[in-house]
């Protein structure tokens, strides 16, 4: 009987296969140069539009469901409307407010440039074209509004973008990072300190993102050097325990003398990023 079980396993280090996910949305597309110089909006309109017919074919099928599922299913619905309509009041605000819009280009521009580093490192060749995923555009359109208006009724919200490991979620917010500092300049060149804070709940995963992070900045800076001279410089740092990083200046020696004779430091090292 196929019904019955017959065994039981248990195991100390259990694993289940996660499929990929699979990000691309037919007939749209969103590579990084149609946002850099002459600002693309028809192709954001097209992503807009795009999800809100899947909101649509999903609101058909909501129809067979009853009780709490359709209770479910609804308020599901509801809340997607919503991020459709505050995707289209991103880019309502790319077509009226050219600061936004200066923002907006300036930091594809250092997205692609930064991207193009990383290729280049890994496999030693610069790809034709770099592209958004519809989800991270989706994420970068809806919260627009909040970081450009102090007014915004957005700035009350908190968004979880909740996508699997490898999925793309750093370029997300990495592009949304640009843009804060990038638009903060524009506005007014004096202003400076701190703009963004990255807070990191898994240690493993710190010095791989700060050095993402940085080469974000380090891109960034180099535009701002040419297209907002007059502006402060963007700078990057970072705050964590001795785990990771000597917390007195004699302790800062000894590892450095110890990585000038070629020995490998496991912890409290001074060298965050590799030149």
């Amino acid at each position: 009987d196929s019904d019955v079980v017959t065994e039981v396993r248990t195991t100390f280090l259990p694993t289940h296969e996660v499929h990929r996910a699979d990000t691309a949305v037919a007939g749209v597309s969103l590579p990084m140069t149609a946002f850099t110089e002459d600002l693309e909006t028809d192709r954001l309109h097209g992503l807009v539009a795009a999800y809100r017919t899947w909101i649509d074919q999903r609101q058909g099928e909501a129809a067979g469901l009853k009780g709490s599922l359709r209770a479910q299913a609804d308020e599901h619905l509801r809340l997607a409307r919503e991020a459709s309509d505050r995707m289209d009041a991103g880019i309502q605000l790319l077509d009226s407010n050219p600061d936004a819009r200066r923002a907006f280009t300036l930091m594809n521009r250092a997205m692609k440039q930064q991207r193009d580093k990383q290729e280049f490192i890994r496999t030693g060749k610069v790809p034709a074209q770099q592209s958004w995923r519809p989800f991270q555009m989706a994420f970068i359109l809806m919260n627009l509004p909040g970081l450009t208006d102090p007014a915004s009724e957005d700035r009350g919200l908190a968004d979880l973008l909740w996508f699997p490991t490898g999925g793309g979620k750093t370029e997300a917010y990495l592009g949304l990072i640009g843009y804060a500092i990038l638009h903060r300049r524009i506005k007014n060149p004096t202003h400076g300190g701190v703009s963004v804070l990255m807070r990191y709940t898994l240690r493993l995963l710190t010095l791989q993102q700060f050095e993402r992070a940085t080469g974000l900045i380090c891109a960034l800076e180099m535009i701002r050097r040419t297209e907002l001279p007059d502006a402060v410089p963007v700078t990057i740092g970072l705050w964590v325990g001795q785990g990771a990083t000597p917390n007195k200046l004699p302790e800062a020696k000894k590892a450095l003398a110890k990585l000038a004779r070629g020995e490998e430091i496991q912890t409290e090292n001074p060298m965050q990023l590799q030149v």
